[in-house]
C-alpha cells in the first residue's frame, strides 16, 4: 500500500494521457492535481476506481469527450474542477451521487444541453460556476436550495 495521497503536477508541460499506472493508488490517493498542462485524449473512464479521491483538478488540459459517468463513484468532498477543456454532452447525472461535494467548476468547457435541478440538492455546495458553456432552457430553481453559496 502506498502513503502517497496527493499527486499534484500542476502548471508544467506535461502531454499525454493519464497513465493507468495511477489507477493502482486507488486506495491511498485522495488528491489528483494535474491542472495547466496539455494532456489529451478524453478523460479516462479509470477515474472511477480513485474512489478515496477527495479532490480533482484536471483543468486547462486539453482533454475531450465527455465527463465519465464513473466520476460519480469518486467521495469528492473537496470538488471537481474540470474547467477550460474541450468537452461534450451533458453534465452526468451520476454526479448526483456526489452529496458532499463542496465545488464545481466546469466553467468554458464546450458542454451542452440543460443544467441538471438535480444540482440543487447538492446540500454541501459552495461553489457552482457554470458559465462559458452552451446551456439552454431555463434555471432551474432547485439552484435556490443551495443555502452554503
Amino acid at each position: 500500500m502506498s502513503n502517497l495521497e496527493v499527486i499534484n503536477l500542476a502548471v508544467n508541460s506535461l502531454t499525454g494521457t493519464i497513465p493507468s499506472s495511477l489507477y493502482s493508488l486507488a486506495n491511498s490517493i485522495r488528491g489528483l492535481i494535474l491542472p495547466y498542462n496539455q494532456l489529451t485524449g478524453p478523460l479516462p473512464t479509470e477515474l472511477g476506481l480513485l474512489t478515496n479521491l477527495h479532490s480533482l483538478s484536471l483543468d486547462t488540459n486539453l482533454f475531450t469527450a465527455m465527463i465519465p459517468t464513473e466520476v460519480g463513484r469518486l467521495t469528492l468532498s473537496m470538488g471537481i474542477l474540470l474547467h477550460s477543456l474541450m468537452l461534450s454532452g451533458t453534465i452526468p447525472s451520476e454526479l448526483a451521487l456526489l452529496t458532499d461535494m463542496d465545488s464545481l467548476n466546469l466553467h468554458d468547457s464546450a458542454l451542452t444541453g440543460t443544467i441538471p435541478r438535480w444540482l440543487g440538492n447538492m446540500t454541501s455546495m459552495q461553489g457552482l460556476t457554470l458559465s462559458g458553456n452552451s446551456f439552454t432552457g431555463t434555471i432551474p430553481t432547485e439552484l435556490g436550495l443551495l443555502t452554503k453559496m
